[in-house]
């Protein structure tokens, strides 16, 4: 048996990934694959000091590397059933380091623009591969908990460490190492399963069209309650320090705010994987939607800086703890995964427009519009939330709410 076959394995391989070694591996590939999206604002911060490129510029590549990852995830979403994961996460990391690397040779837009699109379309094929490995978890809400609190921690301390080096060596540095942390992805592929293992997921047979639309009612309502949801953070997270500047705080205290929200987001995510699936998830993506939309209407109005420190770290707090019941919902409705990454992809698109719009909502560094915008699209996420589970409650009468 050659090396790559013994790496790639074969339908006879299993693997228990709820074993907590396999578990740490499937996280930390997961968070390797999606590492730019935390550290999109020292990244951005880097394009325009370093290449001398205007901020619209800067959002467009941003905005590259999310279709790359939308891309990337919907393809996965056509083969999941029937390809090797583990190919799927040799090429998705093989094409992700890669175009790192490259990226640090990039001198202009046009040029670093394919680079980050390159390179989404390598973490989205991994991370859609990864998601879906979850998905067939005996616990996914806990999972993704876990996998969030590892982002969110671990994109803390890169996002210093990465600030300094950007501001002291350009932003060729950050791709250059961060070309090498992507490759440790490659070691970890072994820990992965290579298939699906488990039961082929069911359907009530339609006796007609009315019973056949609510087969499907559940999953599509619930991608879109993901992409109301992901467009409300989207539209909001990328600008909640000029939030910060408009209320009349310095760049640098705004910063620093900004800085705590990701404290407050691992410790939501931490909540979240201490609760596990106790509440069910309607009540907990209830109670996590709520928060965010009073995080939102808090940051409708003028604030010191106390109050905008509450409402950012509610944000930040909210945002990870409801994360991991939005995946989970998805991981529910069919447990290979391919409605998860379906959502995947809708997020990834979701958070390469949503920017592009907010900054239309706020051309005058007025923000309140950005704000209200938010608190629409959770309302409507919301409201899908409810109608997925009315759904998946007609279709599937033996099924729980968990």
């Amino acid at each position: 048996m050659s090396a790559l076959a013994k790496l790639l394995g074969d339908r006879s391989t299993s693997l228990d990934i709820d074993r907590p070694g396999n578990m740490a591996a499937i996280v930390l590939m997961a968070v390797l694959a999606s590492a730019s999206v935390v550290l999109n604002p020292v990244m951005v911060g880097g394009i325009i000091d370093s290449l001398g490129l205007t901020p619209e510029q800067a959002g467009l590549i941003v905005a590259s590397e999310m279709v790359g990852y939308g891309v990337g995830t919907f393809g996965i979403t056509l083969i999941i059933r029937q390809w090797n994961r583990r190919a799927l996460l040799l090429g998705g990391f093989l094409v992700l380091s890669a175009f790192w690397f490259l990226s640090a040779t990039a001198r202009s837009f046009e040029a670093l623009a394919f680079m980050r699109l390159a390179a989404g379309l390598g973490a989205g094929t991994a991370l859609g591969a990864l998601k879906a490995v979850m998905a067939g978890s005996k616990q996914p809400d806990r999972f993704f908990a876990l996998y969030s609190v590892v982002q969110v921690g671990l994109g803390a301390a890169a996002s210093l460490a990465m600030s300094k080096l950007v501001a002291a060596s350009g932003i060729g540095s950050l791709y250059l190492i961060m070309g090498f942390v992507a490759a440790i992805g490659l070691l970890l592929i072994p820990l992965a399963p290579p298939y699906f293992t488990g039961a082929a997921p069911t359907r009530p047979k339609a006796a007609g069209s009315a019973l056949s639309r609510i087969v499907w009612l559940a999953p599509v309502a619930a991608v879109a309650s993901v992409a109301a949801y992901f467009l409300g953070q989207g539209a909001v997270w990328p600008f909640l320090g000029r939030f910060g500047t408009a209320f009349g705080l310095t760049s640098s205290e705004a910063g620093g705010y900004v800085g705590m929200t990701l404290a407050a987001g691992a410790a939501g995510a931490a909540v979240a994987a201490i609760i596990g699936a106790r509440l069910g998830r309607p009540l907990a993506i209830t109670i996590g939607v709520v928060m965010s939309i009073a995080s939102m209407i808090l940051l409708s109005r003028p604030l010191d800086a106390s109050s905008f420190a509450v409402a950012a770290c509610l944000f930040g707090f909210s945002w990870f703890f409801t994360f991991p019941y939005v995946l989970g919902m998805l991981a529910a409705i069919d447990g290979t995964g391919r409605w998860l990454v379906s959502g995947v992809v809708v997020q990834s698109l979701a958070i390469a427009a949503a920017p592009a719009i907010a900054g239309r909502l706020a051309p005058n560094e007025v923000y309140g519009p950005v704000a209200w915008f938010g608190v629409a699209c959770h309302a409507l996420c919301l409201l899908l939330v409810f109608v997925a589970y009315s759904g998946r409650s007609r279709s599937a009468p033996a099924a729980t709410t968990a």
